[in-house]
């Protein structure tokens, strides 16, 4: 088995992927969209650092697997609380609840930019590191020199068994933490798109779509909840900072509850594969 050919078609994958990236890290002001956008593009790049390995230094795979990790931390801390923030806007609330959701969404909106501001961070030091343009300059040769070399597919095949086994147990394991369970699914997927086209086999069933819509759906709620309750206890302990005792949050109060009772409403336990 030769592992040239199916350097190369990682290579250009890679290439693509930090083409989208460029641009959108030089952006000082992000819109949703392209928030969404590179945290898919850095998403997929990390896929392609797994399942492209064999290709690039370990370590510095390794160190540029870490400067990643920070940047898609931020960026995922924004999906769920722009998620959230969304969330509070459909529907229409009673009249007892709206000054204390009226609260949760300015104190989200506060939290938005702090996370905003760690990715900031987090984008510099990766521009810093010279993270893009090493990945850049090694998928480069490869997609050069062995271009017109086709992808061996035992080679490939041997990538997504490794793949596999890694990350299946996210599948079959419902005790495992539920954000990890949701990234191991999530790289399998993107591995098995990565991938597809060099194999004659399907490599993602649609169950495990499904079982990825469930988790998704779970982890922005445990999120959501999580947020509401971290952020009433913080408000009225501001209130009794403020005021000497916590009489004025009262007014507040049926806001969160409001959205803590919805919040348990739409949760559902997980459904067998």
């Amino acid at each position: 088995m030769r592992k040239e050919g199916f350097c190369a078609y990682g290579a250009s994958h890679i290439q693509t992927l930090l083409a989208q990236v460029r641009p959108l890290i030089r952006q000082s002001d992000w819109t949703p969209d392209a928030l969404e956008m590179l945290r898919e593009s850095l998403f997929t790049l990390q896929v392609c650092l797994r399942v492209f390995q064999p290709c690039f230094p370990p370590t510095r795979i390794a160190f540029w697997k870490r400067r990643l990790r920070r940047v898609l931390r931020a960026l995922h801390q924004l999906e769920l609380n722009q998620r959230l923030l969304d969330w509070l806007s459909q529907g229409d609330a009673p009249p007892p609840a709206r000054a204390g959701i009226e609260r949760v969404r300015l104190r989200l909106h506060q939290v938005q930019e702090t996370h905003l501001q760690r990715l900031h961070t987090a984008l510099q030091q990766l521009q810093r590191d010279h993270v893009l343009e090493e990945i850049g300059g090694l998928s480069r040769r490869w997609a050069e020199s062995f271009a017109q070399e086709p992808p061996c597919t035992d080679y490939a095949s041997q990538q997504w068994q490794a793949c596999l086994r890694e990350h299946r147990p996210a599948i079959e394991n419902s005790t495992m933490a539920l954000e990890l369970r949701w990234g191991r699914l999530r790289t399998l997927l993107k591995a098995s798109a990565l991938l597809q086209p060099l194999l004659d086999e399907p490599l993602a069933p649609p169950e495990w779509h499904a079982l990825y819509q469930q988790l998704d759906e779970a982890r922005f709620l445990h999120h959501a909840r999580q947020q509401v309750e971290q952020l009433m206890r913080a408000e009225k302990t501001l209130t009794e900072q403020y005021y000497g005792h916590a009489r004025p949050f009262a007014r507040l109060q049926p806001g969160f509850q409001h959205l803590l009772r919805l919040l348990k409403e739409v949760e559902t336990p997980e459904k067998p594969l």
